[in-house]
């Protein structure tokens, strides 16, 4: 009789234990899931901030660069961008042996046809051999309707922090509006919807 109290004593010890150990197994894993969950929420927080802040920087650096630059035409016309009476400014970096800056000329032309009371475009070459002889012979092949202005030596895209061709800056009233990175419809309908209803505040 002594023994099968003991055995079940003993039994009864073993599923106490067991018991403990799960509730304590459980009781971990939900702190560790509770700890991962907060780590990803936190990180994920904290890239979003570091996303915006970054772009914060970098619209800032552009917005500076551009009431602190003036240029000269192939004409002699010297522009300062922080003087221009039209709302609209837009900045397009371009070379000729860059197919997809020469592709994006034909909807560049109907932007400015567009929107030629309320946007100037200005572009800017970064051809290296000849530039001026090419900016005028671009121009006449594709009936180009803006002016565009030499930068031989890559300062002016690097004040705008220009890694690639074509690249585009749409000012509005000195801010960031817009930048393009790539071939761009300037026409679409989406661009030019964001355009009008900016221009009717």
């Amino acid at each position: 009789k002594w023994n099968t109290n003991f055995n079940k004593k003993n039994k009864m010890k073993k599923i106490i234990f067991y018991i403990l150990a799960l509730i304590f197994f459980v009781f971990i894993s939900i702190f560790l899931l509770t700890v991962a969950v907060g780590q990803i929420f936190f990180n994920g927080q904290t890239t979003s901030a570091s996303k915006v802040s970054r772009k914060q920087g970098e619209f800032s650096s552009l917005e500076s660069s551009f009431h602190n630059s003036s240029f000269s035409t192939l004409n002699g016309e010297k522009v300062i961008l922080s003087n221009v009476d039209k709302p609209f400014v837009i900045l397009n970096f371009w070379a000729s042996w860059c197919r997809p800056c020469l592709s994006e000329f034909a909807s560049l032309n109907q932007f400015v046809e567009k929107f030629k009371k309320q946007a100037l475009v200005i572009g800017i070459n970064n051809d290296e051999e000849n530039p001026e002889k090419i900016i005028k012979k671009i121009k006449d092949e594709y009936s180009l309707k803006f002016d565009s202005i030499l930068d031989t030596d890559g300062s002016i895209a690097q004040s705008f922090n220009v890694e690639k061709f074509p690249k585009s800056i749409v000012f509005y009233k000195g801010k960031v509006f817009h930048i393009f990175e790539k071939e761009t419809n300037f026409v679409e309908k989406s661009f030019i919807s964001k355009i009008q209803n900016q221009l009717s505040i």
